[in-house]
């Protein structure tokens, strides 16, 4: 794990235009569970809503859980921040993982979906996860979720097995 900026508990964002992927800080947590954030109406989804408080926590005690929880944002000049977030990408601490492997969830408020934001943003976390010396990422899909299929399809995520009306996926360095 690439460590903070100088003299900061921060990570820098992840950009491709014209998405940025903000790290996780305790702040941006604490201000997204009492509805401060500026955010797309819907973030956070009910799942990531839940996980909200104790990533807080998590973050606080350690700043590089921060750098694989992202929020998925868009340049917004009507706020402060400058941006607003439309979703949320990052490495499930509820699944088993290791140094090399890891499985990653992701979402994207209605809104903003069918546009290649979910795409682009899996893309270049899923880099930046390859570039920290992972080399197996794993993704699980419910039967049915076809956009959330095709994302994973599009990047280069292989389909291993379905069962329980799951789909597992798995990504592999090159």
């Amino acid at each position: 794990m690439t460590a903070p900026e100088a003299g900061t508990t921060t990570y820098p964002p992840l950009t491709a235009p014209p998405i940025s992927l903000i790290a996780l800080t305790p702040e941006l947590a604490d201000s997204a569970v009492k509805g401060r954030l500026n955010a797309a109406p819907g973030w956070p989804e009910p799942p990531f809503r839940a996980l909200m408080a104790e990533l807080s926590r998590l973050v606080a005690a350690d700043p590089s859980v921060g750098a694989l929880t992202r929020l998925i944002t868009l340049p917004d000049s009507s706020n402060p921040q400058g941006w607003r977030v439309i979703g949320d990408v990052g490495v499930k601490f509820d699944a088993p993982r290791s140094d090399q492997e890891a499985e990653i969830g992701y979402s994207i408020t209605r809104n903003f979906r069918g546009r290649g934001f979910g795409s682009r943003a899996v893309l270049i976390f899923c880099q930046y996860l390859l570039d920290q010396g992972y080399t197996a990422l794993r993704a699980r899909t419910e039967d049915g979720n076809d956009p959330s299929e095709r994302v994973l399809e599009k990047i280069g995520f292989a389909l291993v097995s379905r069962h329980d009306g799951l789909g597992d996926w798995i990504y592999r360095k090159r």
